[in-house]
């Protein structure tokens, strides 16, 4: 995975990487394209992915995550509402939950509810989240399971 921006997100998509994860702002000024033009998570993904990445993980803050796969499923989660303390390692904590999530055996959508979770547990404590904050999202997210 790539988690990167500027001349190195750039500069790494020509080596046709498994996975980036740019933010909106990264991924508007790589590719040009306004942060507010109409269905920007679809369209900036499938940019990115034809710059060479297999897949995309766009974080988009408040607004949740996107992702492309490599077969072009394309897939955009709600970030659960909540109280945000602090979004300082939120994009970070996204980038580890969507990891994690893979490390556990789940699909690529399976790992995006991850990602949410982990992202969002982090605004919402203001705080690098803890393993029960971010499993009560996870479970919320799935009906309780």
């Amino acid at each position: 995975m790539v988690d990167a921006d500027g001349p190195l997100l750039l500069h790494s998509l020509k080596g046709c990487p498994d996975l980036v994860k740019p933010n909106r702002a990264e991924a508007a000024a790589l590719l040009g394209l306004p942060e507010d033009y109409p269905d920007f998570a679809r369209e900036a993904t499938r940019r990115v992915q034809a710059m060479g990445a297999r897949g995309v993980l766009l974080s988009l803050g408040a607004e949740g995550a996107a992702l492309l796969t490599a077969s072009g499923d394309f897939t955009a989660l709600s970030a659960p509402n909540g109280a945000v303390k602090g979004t300082t390692g939120a994009g970070d904590s996204l980038t580890a939950g969507f990891l994690a999530g893979l490390s556990l055996g789940e699909d690529w959508s399976g790992a995006l509810d991850w990602a949410i979770a982990a992202g969002s547990a982090t605004a919402f404590a203001g705080r690098l989240a803890a393993k029960d904050e971010i499993l009560s999202i996870i479970k919320a997210q799935r009906g309780g399971k």
